[in-house]
């Protein structure tokens, strides 16, 4: 299983980007999905995201580093 936590750079919420922080290409919002209680916001634009990769390929956004 090669699930594990990484993290990245929220760059937009609509559509959602986020550049990972050893990747220089974002990763679009097909690659994406969000964890209901992740809440984000235009405001968190700019902010540290945590991230876990799965299995299949995707990015699950798991909310905002404090």
């Amino acid at each position: 299983m090669d699930t594990q936590g990484e993290f990245g750079v929220l760059l937009s919420i609509t559509p959602l980007s986020v550049k990972l922080d050893e990747d220089p290409t974002p990763l679009e919002d097909y690659e994406l999905e969000v964890l209901r209680s992740a809440n984000l916001r235009v405001e968190d634009i700019g902010r540290t995201v945590a991230l876990m990769r799965c299995t299949n390929g995707q990015y699950l956004v798991c909310g905002v580093v404090e």
